[in-house]
């Protein structure tokens, strides 16, 4: 298990994309473990929600999730208590990677399996 936290660049687009139910058939190689695994894709395109506005964005926007500088320089993204039972949140480096990381984490719970 991994945290959604420490979730990044096309590890993170990939759960984005799950959660998406873009789902068809794939490898991905997990650097970490040095194999391969079967995943879905809808498609061999270009799939980066967590840098790439016209990707993320509408998911931001239909979700409703806020997003929120921090004193730090990182980025606060929530969606609010209204629309959950408990507020969710998470945090990134950047508006997006925030943003994705609360909409994974609001699919999965904090953590997705490897």
């Amino acid at each position: 298990m991994k945290k959604v936290s420490d979730l990044t660049g096309s590890e993170l687009d990939f759960f984005v994309a799950k959660a998406e139910g873009r789902i068809v058939s794939a490898r991905r190689y997990v650097p970490v473990m040095t194999k391969c695994q079967e995943i879905s894709l809808t498609a061999w395109e270009e799939y980066s929600p967590s840098t790439d506005w016209s990707q993320g964005g509408p998911i931001i926007k239909r979700e409703k999730i806020g997003i929120l500088p921090r004193i730090d320089g990182s980025w606060y993204a929530e969606i609010p208590k209204e629309l959950k039972q408990d507020s969710l949140f998470a945090v990134g480096e950047t508006p997006l990677m925030a943003a994705m990381r609360c909409f994974v984490a609001d699919k999965f719970g904090e953590e997705v399996e490897e």
